[in-house]
């Protein structure tokens, strides 16, 4: 994950799990406090590796297709896809054109991003 995603899921995290004020963590006994910390770095690491399993599984063309680079382009990132009996190639998505390139009976039927 690069640092940008870690530090969106700690913040994902932080807004899901951290329910407790400080006050209240300051209550705690030694046992306590280490047993909360424990438990936040595994919810921590639980919902980073939920983000790396999102990010790096083969999705299907029938549930979504790559997002466009900018608001100003049709054209997708490049990503990796998997072509019906052929194997992979790396490829983008255009909106209006479709698979790029294209070639005659190939049929794209799911896609990842490349890492």
């Amino acid at each position: 994950m690069t640092d940008e995603q870690i530090n969106k899921a700690g913040e994902e995290y932080a807004v899901e799990f951290c329910t407790e004020t400080t006050e209240e963590i300051l209550k705690l006994s030694a046992g306590e406090i280490r047993d909360y910390f424990r438990d936040a770095f595994i919810k921590g690491a639980n919902l980073a590796n939920k983000h790396w399993e999102e990010k790096t599984r083969w999705i299907p063309v029938t549930e979504r297709l790559p997002e466009r680079i900018t608001q100003n382009t049709t054209i997708s990132r490049q990503v990796i896809t998997k072509i019906e009996n052929m194997g992979y190639r790396i490829k983008q998505y255009d909106l209006t054109l479709g698979w790029v390139p294209i070639y005659v009976n190939e049929k794209v039927i799911s896609w990842r991003e490349i890492e």
